[in-house]
């Protein structure tokens, strides 16, 4: 890892030694590293979905609230819409290249430390209230890292921190 080549995407080469050494250059490991990292990213939107449900308390439609006037309702509704958020970000054909093709591991890296710092950003402020001062700057140093990862497996995790301030 060396400050000065990001774009050399060391994590993305780190990871391809790593599984290199580990499966003797089987491409069976290849794939299924990658499709335990893409499981990884779709746990990650499913638990950004309901962070940013619980963040801009976004409830059910007034229609909605109309027809049933009770909070379990409410509650179904915001686990309902991350879990079909995250089901069709892992079954969409689009997301395939990045798990069948092994050189697209790059993709899924950036994409998983990307969601994991927007998860961390975002369960901060929900929780901020309980958090004492090394609790935060812990957090605070794993987003960044978190950010250090994501760069160094694909350049486009640059625009994380104007994500992260549009938030």
């Amino acid at each position: 890892f060396n400050i000065r080549s990001f774009g050399n995407r060391q994590t993305y080469l780190l990871t391809l030694a790593i599984n290199n050494e580990l499966n003797l250059k089987s491409v069976f490991g290849f794939h299924l590293t990658n499709l335990l990292i893409h499981i990884c990213v779709v746990i990650l939107v499913f638990y950004n979905m309901y962070c940013i449900l619980l963040f801009f308390k976004i409830g059910l439609p007034r229609g909605m609230l109309l027809l049933t006037d009770n909070a379990k309702t409410l509650i179904r509704f915001q686990k309902f819409l991350p879990f079909l958020t995250a089901l069709l970000f892992a079954i969409h054909p689009l997301g395939t290249d990045s798990v069948t093709y092994i050189s697209s591991r790059s993709s899924l890296l950036a994409t998983f430390f990307y969601l994991l710092c927007t998860y961390g950003f975002l369960y901060f402020f929900l929780i901020r209230e309980r958090m004492n001062t090394v609790q935060c700057l812990f957090l605070a140093s794993g987003i960044c890292f978190g950010f250090f990862l994501a760069v160094t497996s694909k350049l486009i995790a640059a625009t994380l921190p104007v994500s992260l301030a549009i938030i």
